[in-house]
């Protein structure tokens, strides 16, 4: 070990080449590293006093193995030995050679070039046919990833979104919107239609040359008449719909839900009911 006269074969040296500026607290980064700083330099001036490296391994809480690495280090470097050091591997055994990598980018873009697929198990094909072994598809993806020749794929779909929607019972939810539709005698008529959530079911279609509020409470109606009474309707925020975007009081078709007992929903600005947008492009011609 060292000459164990007092506290400078350790702790002296330390003190010194602190002040120089080689070690110590002010090359540390965060307060984890300075922390760990501490605790090394403390444990190597208890060893350096004389205590046995087990007692000092348990008074600091590590391992008597980590102490004496530690006690080496000190032996070894001084007070930079006692510096926090990464635990990350030096080399990864399974790591793509650099020459090997450069050639998938370079295969890559002669498969582009030449207007062939250039997905990896292309790609694959070129060093297999040179006798070398290619890396896994996933490994040749992220290669060409970090070569900027792949945009990176977006989020996964959120599970939610694969869950179908619908309403229980009949009648529960009705769906309206209206679209435009020339006919002969109207070339910009405009269709109204209801749509039952549960079965998909086209209740009424009722052609307009306008529609206006009225028009879409008595094509509700007529489907009333027909069908039942539903506990609710969807809708987009048009001004046919509901008075709601100008003005605080409700239209005469928003009071006639409310004395059937009809709860009215509407869709936000801009996104209408995807149902009802899909039945519309399916009817219109």
């Amino acid at each position: 070990m060292v000459d164990n006269d007092g506290v400078g074969g350790c702790c002296g040296v330390m003190d010194t080449r602190q002040q120089s500026g080689t070690a110590g607290d002010n090359q540390t980064t965060s307060s984890a590293q300075r922390s760990e700083y501490l605790r090394n330099k403390a444990l190597a001036a208890a060893i350096n006093d004389g205590e046995s490296v087990a007692g000092a391994a348990r008074r600091y809480g590590v391992s008597r193995q980590r102490a004496h690495k530690i006690k080496r280090r000190w032996e070894a470097d001084g007070d930079s030995g006692l510096l926090p050091r990464s635990r990350a591997a030096r080399t990864i055994a399974n790591r793509t050679d650099a020459v090997l990598a450069s050639r998938i980018v370079e295969l890559s873009k002669q498969l582009e070039k030449d207007g062939l697929d250039a997905g990896a198990e292309s790609i694959a094909a070129g060093p297999e046919r040179e006798g070398v072994g290619p890396p896994a598809n996933s490994a040749i993806h992220r290669i060409l990833v970090s070569a900027g020749l792949v945009r990176p794929e977006p989020g996964k779909r959120p599970k939610a979104s694969y869950t179908r929607f619908e309403a229980s019972p009949p009648d529960e939810l009705w769906q309206s919107d209206f679209t435009h539709w020339p006919i002969a005698t109207v070339p910009g008529a405009v269709v109204v239609s209801w749509l039952d959530d549960r079965s998909r079911s086209l209740l009424h279609a009722r052609a307009f040359a306008t529609v206006t509020m009225d028009d879409v409470q008595a094509a509700f109606l007529q489907a009333c008449a027909e069908h039942g009474i539903p506990a609710r309707t969807l809708t987009d925020n048009g001004t046919v719909y509901t008075t709601r975007p100008i003005s605080a009081a409700p239209g005469r078709s928003e009071r006639t839900l409310a004395l059937m007992g009809v709860r009215q929903s509407n869709g936000r600005p801009y996104h209408p009911p995807r149902r009802r947008a899909r039945s519309n492009a399916t009817t219109a011609p």
